[in-house]
């Protein structure tokens, strides 16, 4: 395997790979157990770990991830940075930006959608692309540790990129259409799908608009209708 920077990086096999077989595994630099959350999240926790060693931040902080802010920080995410600087010593905007990468390349680790028995940071794992048509999947090797693997779940050609799912597909993720698994990503990830899969089924009368800004507009939509429903049938009982 290597990693190709050229359009982003990406995680390519350098010889055949045939389906079924595992392509790595890797213990995490540092994990957080579901049943052990502190702090509300499990991004949370593993940030307040890096910060309360040293080694570990620098070890993170080597590895050079490339994330991005993908969601809005809640007020409790807000008091949090807030505690976690002032109790450090540390730039509220160091520990906010932390948590910002820590939340987009944390892994999950089994055994299914919504019963993860943690969370950890890995070096490759957490750098491996989404697709809605992956070529590879995660299998726990062992649920205390958090190491994990890599299985193909197709044969690979050298120079083909390596991809997972992010989104578990015990619910069925994909097999649902381009709309729906888009506006899950957005709703839980922040991005949209750019695979091959996604680029080939775009509906026609997408192809020339911001599709990050159409379903955050969506979701956003759903919400002021959920929010007035709410309203209106708490009206209602009194």
């Amino acid at each position: 395997m290597k990693w190709d920077n050229a359009g982003g990086m990406q995680l390519l096999a350098t010889a055949p790979i045939a389906a079924g077989e595992e392509i790595l595994r890797e213990k995490p630099l540092v994990a957080v157990a579901g049943s052990d959350v502190e702090l509300g999240s499990p991004a949370w926790d593993l940030t307040h770990r890096l910060i309360a060693d040293t080694r570990l931040r620098d070890a993170y902080y080597a590895w050079q991830l490339r994330s991005t802010n993908v969601h809005e920080n809640t007020r409790q995410d807000r008091e949090i940075e807030r505690l976690m600087a002032r109790r450090y010593g540390l730039p509220p905007a160091m520990v906010g930006k932390l948590h910002a990468g820590i939340s987009a390349c944390q892994v999950g680790y089994g055994p299914g959608e919504g019963e993860h028995l943690g969370h950890g940071l890995y070096q490759t794992l957490g750098r491996v692309n989404h697709s809605c048509d992956p070529s590879a999947e995660l299998t726990v090797i062992d649920g205390a540790s958090g190491e994990q693997g890599l299985r193909a779940l197709k044969d690979i050609q050298p120079g083909q990129e390596i991809t997972r799912t992010y989104i578990d597909d015990a619910s069925g993720f994909l097999g649902r259409n381009f709309l729906v698994r888009n506006v899950t990503l957005v709703s839980r990830m922040g991005f949209v799908c750019r695979c091959p899969r996604c680029h080939s089924e775009r509906p026609q009368d997408l192809k020339n608009v911001n599709l990050l800004q159409f379903f955050k507009s969506f979701l956003k939509e759903q919400a002021e209708k959920e929010a007035m429903k709410a309203g209106i049938q708490g009206a209602g009982k009194d």
